[in-house]
């Protein structure tokens, strides 16, 4: 099978895949990111680490849940913060994913999404410029390392079984590695206890 081919057939299993768990760093606008999701049958939890603060995220169907540290909110609430914090200090908010609250998280619900942000120099890819560079490990899976042929992304695929992506690194708008574990093992996020859960103020 030519290393296009092994391209094609990896990206096709990992959007075909119901469960995964992603982990990963890179930036976003010149700010370092970091996340840890593990996506479920029914929605997804983990966590994302933005400008030093780790937000730990649920988000179920069309809700988010977010428990975010106090520095947090002092920043995003400005002048309001003392106010803001004696309500979500220490708790998990409840939102829409649609809301102005929520849809900054509610849009790492979209696993597809995701990948596809990071697969993008392998979709655009000639082809004929796809070629295997190597091999490695990820989390004690053997892999076969593969170059986009332009330099600005690589691929670890499974060198056994299904051809799981597990490692994508990208140079390119999306820059930062991402790595793939617990492919189609069983995962289900739970919503967290009502009593330590709360809305923003309107």
């Amino acid at each position: 099978m030519s290393a296009a081919a092994v391209i094609k057939a990896s990206l096709a299993a990992a959007r075909g895949a119901k469960t995964v768990r992603l982990a990963g760093a890179g930036t976003d606008s010149g700010t370092a990111v970091a996340l840890d999701i593990h996506y479920g049958s029914n929605g997804a939890a983990g966590s994302v680490t933005e400008a030093g603060s780790k937000i730990r995220l649920i988000i179920l169907a069309k809700t988010v849940y977010f428990k975010a540290p106090d520095a947090f909110y002092r920043k995003q609430a400005g002048k309001n913060a003392a106010a803001v914090l004696k309500i979500v200090s220490g708790k998990w908010v409840k939102a829409p994913a649609n809301s102005s609250t929520g849809s900054d998280f509610g849009q790492l619900a979209d696993r597809q999404k995701l990948i596809d942000s990071f697969a993008s120099d392998f979709d655009s890819a000639d082809a004929a410029s796809v070629r295997r560079v190597g091999s490695g490990s990820v989390a004690g899976v053997p892999t076969t390392t593969y170059s986009d042929g332009s330099g600005q992304g690589s691929i670890d695929v499974a060198a056994s079984g299904t051809p799981y992506p597990m490692k994508l690194v990208s140079k390119g708008s999306s820059a930062g590695t991402l790595t793939f574990t617990d492919w189609n093992k069983p995962f289900t996020a739970a919503a967290p206890p009502a009593s330590q859960t709360v809305k923003l103020p309107s």
